[in-house]
């Protein structure tokens, strides 16, 4: 890995980025399927072999004024299966697949293009404070299993969230008005696949939400 952490404009602008590339052997992976010989599909936890890993992260933070701070990040990732050794399984047209196969086909949940943006605004108001926050990340298609199935993506989304507090000045507490994905936007946090891959599950994110929260910290 080799990366740069900076604090720059008199401190008022934090940079950091880090470029990586990681070899990974005797990987583990968790699937579902109908290995060969086998009359049922099964939940295995197999050898996955190699698999190399690498990308960049980019962090930013931004304070142009004393009551104005924004954000962000990125992360392009790529990471695949190099040598795959797991069990053959049954296809369900009655083929054989080969383990490597799966060589070149991407990591299970690793998006290629993760970002995030954020801004908050802050207003003194006698011993305490009001701070308001928008945040808005992004992340693209990826996979639950290490097949690549199709069937098994979970599609790019973007998630809205905001928040609005009054914090007192000693910090103990924190009354908050909040919502959570604003665009009631559809994503998927889990899935797995039953029937050699024809049919799937899927576990739903939540969908648009508000609340309030209230905390003490002793």
């Amino acid at each position: 890995e080799l990366g740069l952490k900076s604090d720059l404009l008199d401190r008022r602008l934090r940079l950091n980025i880090a470029a990586f590339l990681m070899k990974i052997q005797d990987l583990q992976v968790t699937r579902f399927f109908q290995p060969q010989g086998s009359s049922f599909g099964e939940f295995l936890t197999e050898n996955a072999g190699e698999a190399e890993s690498k990308g960049v992260e980019l962090e930013v933070v931004w304070q142009p004024l004393p009551a104005l701070q924004l954000g962000g990040s990125y992360a392009w990732l790529n990471a695949e299966f190099t040598d795959f050794q797991g069990a053959p399984s049954l296809e369900p047209n009655g083929t054989i697949l080969d383990p490597a196969a799966f060589n070149g086909k991407k990591l299970r949940q690793s998006p290629e293009n993760t970002f995030n943006l954020y801004g908050q605004v802050s207003h003194d108001i006698g011993q305490g404070k009001v701070w308001a926050r928008l945040d808005f990340r992004h992340e693209d298609e990826f996979f639950f299993d290490p097949s690549n199935d199709p069937i098994t993506a979970s599609w790019a989304h973007d998630i809205w969230n905001a928040r609005l507090a009054y914090e007192t000045g000693d910090g103990r507490w924190q009354v908050s008005l909040w919502g959570k994905n604003l665009g009631d936007e559809q994503y998927l946090t889990h899935l797995f696949t039953q029937r050699g891959g024809r049919i799937a599950f899927g576990l739903p994110g939540d969908p648009r939400t508000w609340g309030v929260s209230i905390e003490l910290n002793l």
